[in-house]
């Protein structure tokens, strides 16, 4: 799914700015400018101008901002979430996110995003990324429609504490788009086995809570080669056993799989899947790592 229907789906009733700096000339140019009408400021002028930026963004906020604004300046990739409050008293939460791109080293790309209160408040806003960890391989505008999709998953998880309801929740939230279904293997590494718990329809005919032995498995190949994650381009190439004994014979071609560790063990791994090949890549670990901590993040043990 392209970039602008993606924005048409999860930026429904949201003001977006896309931007670039050029960082030889320290100047803004402004590539898109949508949904802010009604908006009582000048948006781009709170990137641009100190002066007013002090006078609109409220004061707790505004360090951080700032920081945020200086890093972006000198071509690091950073993130901040903001607020403004208007005359009339209405608060307003903003994104600001801009990343690094590898052969740009003149310019910065990036987004400010005005996202309706009641949503952003369910963000996470203690763990801001930081300048030291950029979007790896996404743009201002992914970067955008990455934060908008985690709101609405924070929102699809909450209720669910259950094993189940949260893997369902999960499929619901995403409808197709990232990912065509989700394997979560609980690993018992003690008796040498996983067992294996799934949420949608790509996996329909899969039992639930179906036990495989532990070597040859993702969870395996992950502790051995002291990964953060795995992907796979296509099951069909693959030389794991797992994946001729769960991916094939299910129609699963691709895959990105994280895993869960406690106290230096793996205990689990999440797993987003693809009945197409070569459906995920190494630029998508940010974010798919940050939806599985929110999946892991009240998840019943």
């Amino acid at each position: 799914m392209g970039i602008k229907s993606r924005l048409d789906k999860h930026m429904v009733g949201c003001s977006i700015l896309l931007w670039k700096i050029n960082l030889l000339k320290q100047s803004l140019h402004v590539s898109m400018h949508a949904g802010w009408d009604q908006f009582p400021y000048d948006v781009a002028g709170i990137m641009k101008n100190p002066g007013y930026r002090q006078s609109v963004v409220q004061a707790d906020d505004l360090p951080g901002l700032d920081a945020a604004l200086t890093t972006i300046r000198k071509g690091r990739s950073s993130s901040v979430v903001f607020r403004i409050t208007s005359c009339d008293n209405l608060t307003y939460w903003c994104l600001l996110a801009g990343r690094a791109q590898e052969g740009a080293a003149d310019a910065i790309y990036g987004s400010l995003v005005c996202i309706e209160d009641r949503l952003i408040k369910q963000l996470d806003m203690e763990s801001p990324v930081s300048a030291d960890r950029p979007f790896e391989g996404q743009t201002g505008d992914d970067v955008a429609v990455s934060t908008a999709e985690l709101v609405g998953l924070k929102r699809a998880l909450s209720g669910h504490r259950d094993l189940h309801g949260r893997l369902e929740a999960l499929c619901e939230w995403n409808e197709g788009q990232l990912f065509e279904a989700v394997l979560f293997s609980d690993v018992k590494q003690d008796i040498g086995r996983v067992e294996v718990h799934r949420a949608g329809a790509a996996v329909a005919e899969l039992p639930q809570g179906k036990s495989y032995p532990y070597d040859g498995t993702i969870a395996e190949m992950i502790v051995s080669l002291d990964l953060r994650y795995m992907v796979v381009e296509d099951t069909m190439e693959s030389l794991k056993p797992i994946d001729w004994a769960l991916f094939v014979p299910h129609g699963i071609r691709s895959y990105f799989a994280v895993p869960c560790f406690e106290q230096g063990q793996i205990r689990s791994v999440l797993i987003f899947c693809s009945r197409e090949a070569s459906e995920f890549s190494m630029d998508q670990e940010y974010f798919f790592h940050k939806v599985s901590e929110m999946f892991m993040d009240g998840l019943q043990t």
